[in-house]
């Protein structure tokens, strides 16, 4: 994956958890702490690779649709 994409993932991660969370600092929050979903790597870490990405889209869809981690 290049830088490019990597950003592009990110960004559309980060635009995901503004929907889900509500507000730009709740979403920066989450992408940058450690999350134990993710074997304590922040969401902005996890979405490196492409299973990292599909694991961080399936906790913001949780938390969007409120069901439990």
């Amino acid at each position: 994956m290049t830088a490019g994409e990597q950003m592009g993932q990110a960004a559309r991660l980060f635009a995901h958890a503004r929907r889900a969370l509500g507000t730009k600092a709740e979403a920066r929050e989450f992408m940058t702490s450690p999350h134990p979903e993710l074997d304590g790597r922040t969401p902005i870490e996890a979405a490196s690779t492409d299973s990292g990405t599909r694991r961080v889209e399936q906790i913001l869809n949780s938390l969007e649709n409120g069901l439990a981690i």
